[in-house]
């Protein structure tokens, strides 16, 4: 995959790239917004908050279901710092500058992250990586509040087949696409396959930049990546311990120990990941699709969204909800588990 994007990026024209997901869409103004956000800010690179989109499926959600940001503007973010917590797994690794679905990168900021034999990518998940290499690459990172994409799911999603519990098709598509090695310092899980773990994954973007980047790319303690790592296992832990386990073999580390410090810790990422995601669903509108009412396409979630933030635009409500959540991602920062 990443040899591709790296194919198409090499023949984009113009001044600004993005890449858009094949169950993906943009929304009616995002053009215009982007537009607006360039020229007030003179960004780099554009990531924003994005409308999600459930595909219509069988026996699970037969009509479509969206779930709409409300929440509108934009502010220059701190991507190094972002890139830590989401090493630490006080983040998800969407609040870095990701670049693909719902954000934008200026031509020559693309050029300027190349390593020394002009390529981009080097790990074989191509979004992933670009967050972590973007986000020692710039200080001039915006991030948008108003939603610039629809991210679509479905069973092509890559990254559902990957992690998820479903079909693994689009998994085994990936990976037999793959021609970037694992970064040798990560080991797969005992049948052959890529860790399900997008932390794990993180550490892997992250072990390919210090390698490449070696003067702003410091290692990591593999402990503590590890220890961070089993913190953020969530649904899939008793693979991703019997991941550790090998990982902790073969770096020489205490598994046991880790395992023991890594509990000390739990109660507090607990509290604090859901306290976060408590606060955020005030900012989401969610419609479900039904028979009469369906949402059948990206399309269609494209039109619906756009209605839906039409409606919240100008609201009282939705101006003191942007001020008390800009508070709110200030406090975070100064509370995030270490």
């Amino acid at each position: 995959m990443s040899t591709h994007w790296e194919y198409a990026l090499g023949h984009a024209t113009g001044d600004w790239v993005t890449i858009l997901g094949d169950d993906d869409g943009l929304l009616p103004t995002t053009l215009a917004t982007v537009r607006n956000i360039i020229r007030e800010s003179s960004p780099e690179f554009i990531r924003s908050d994005c409308c999600g989109y459930l595909w219509p499926i069988k026996n699970q959600c037969a009509h479509g279901e969206l779930s709409v940001p409300t929440r509108s503007g934009w502010d220059f973010v701190d991507a190094k710092h972002a890139l830590t917590q989401a090493l630490q797994g006080n983040e998800s690794y969407r609040n870095l500058p990701v670049f693909y679905t719902g954000s934008f990168a200026s031509k020559s900021f693309i050029e300027s992250m190349k390593d020394s034999s002009n390529r981009l990518y080097r790990s074989l998940v191509p979004d992933v990586y670009t967050g972590v290499r973007f986000s020692r690459g710039s200080k001039r990172v915006v991030a948008s509040r108003t939603p610039l994409a629809i991210n679509g799911a479905s069973h092509h999603s890559t990254g559902n087949s990957h992690c998820g519990n479903g079909d693994k098709t689009a998994a085994k598509l990936f990976a037999a696409e793959n021609d970037i090695p694992f970064h040798k310092d990560i080991p797969l899980m005992r049948s052959g396959e890529y860790p399900p773990s997008v932390h794990i994954i993180t550490y892997e973007s992250f072990l390919q930049c210090a390698d490449a980047f070696p003067e702003i790319f410091k290692p990591l303690c593999h402990r503590t990546a590890l220890r961070n790592i089993l913190l953020s296992a969530g649904n899939r832990r008793n693979e991703i311990t019997q991941w550790g386990q090998d990982f902790a073999t073969q770096h020489g580390l205490d598994f046991k120990k880790i395992v023991r410090h890594e509990f000390l810790f739990s109660w507090a990422k607990w509290l604090s990941s859901r306290t976060k995601k408590i606060w955020s669903q005030q900012y989401y509108t969610r419609v479900v699709g039904s028979a009469a009412s369906p949402i059948h396409d990206v399309y269609a979630a494209s039109q619906l969204a756009g209605r839906i933030r039409d409606s919240h635009g100008h609201s009282l409500q939705t101006a003191c909800s942007n001020i008390a959540s800009h508070l709110f991602e200030k406090l975070s920062k100064k509370i995030s588990v270490f």
